[in-house]
This record gives structure tokens, C-alpha cells and sequence, in this order.
């Protein structure tokens, strides 16, 4: 999907800089970092609000999840 090689060419912009190693696992998969699109009340306390407003969350690496909110209009541009 867009979505996918958009975050794909971003990571690998930052792979030039720094020394980690990011590999695409399984949805259920066990992963140090984990990328998610969600609606309103998700997996956290932290509610989105719909379009407009907060656009996404992370939490401390330890924890790893980042968060984007689904309603938004996300483009490449």
C-alpha cells in the first residue's frame, strides 16, 4: 500500500543516519516498535478527537507504540 512505502522511505531516510536495523513483522507479532492507525477511544487513554486537533502519539521507546489518528486526511504531499 502508499501508506506502507511512504513509512518504508522514511525509515530508510533515517537508517542513513542511524545505526538500527527495522524489519515489517506480522500484525501480531512481538516488535520493539509498532506503528498503528486508530479511531477515538483505541488500546490507550489517550482518545483521538476526529478530524482536526491531535494528529497522533508515542509513548517512551521502552514502550514503542505510536499511534496516528484515522480519521484524519493523510496524504503524500
Amino acid at each position: 500500500s502508499s501508506t506502507k512505502r511512504i513509512i518504508r522511505e522514511a525509515f530508510d531516510a533515517w537508517l542513513t543516519h542511524i545505526p538500527l536495523q527495522i524489519e515489517e513483522v506480522c500484525s501480531t507479532c512481538k516488535a520493539d516498535f509498532v506503528l498503528d492507525f486508530a479511531r477515538e477511544q483505541h488500546t490507550d487513554t489517550y482518545p483521538f478527537d476526529g478530524v482536526g486537533g491531535t494528529l497522533a502519539h508515542a509513548f517512551f521507546p521502552e514502550d514503542g507504540r505510536v499511534h496516528f489518528d484515522k480519521d484524519e486526511k493523510w496524504t503524500e504531499k
